[in-house]
């Protein structure tokens, strides 16, 4: 059986993969969709637990108490293809650069980071 702090990195990539803003996640359904996914049944104090502790490392999740709903993962790592499009975009202006940081902040939403990052390839032709 694994220990509570191996449950809690199995969380922390759960919510990776299945959590956002648009998908949050009920104390319902994480033990039902870890069971099914990992083979793990993690019971609500563990799952407690887990998010409190990943709280305190530093990960941004959003919790029953601020939205009423569940938890989710809000900030997230770049995606592999998202540097990829970075790596392209070698030239990019300070004042891209800038907008870039104002507009994310400390957070990256996928679809919104390649409209962005497309619409300055076109506009830039």
């Amino acid at each position: 059986m694994l220990t509570d702090k191996a449950i809690t990195m199995c969380l922390l990539e759960f919510l990776k993969e299945y959590s956002d803003a648009n998908h949050i996640m009920s104390m319902k359904e994480i033990p039902a969709k870890m069971e099914s996914d990992y083979g793990l049944k993690p019971d609500r104090r563990t799952i407690y637990s887990g998010i409190a502790t990943l709280l305190d490392f530093g990960y941004d999740i959003s919790t029953y108490d601020e939205n009423g709903k569940g938890y989710f993962l809000r900030e997230r790592d770049f995606e592999p293809y998202e540097i990829t499009m970075l790596s392209w975009i070698g030239r990019l202006t300070v004042c891209y650069t800038y907008c870039l940081i104002s507009f994310f902040g400390s957070s990256c939403f996928s679809c919104t980071f390649v409209y962005i990052i497309l619409m300055m390839l076109i506009y830039e032709q």
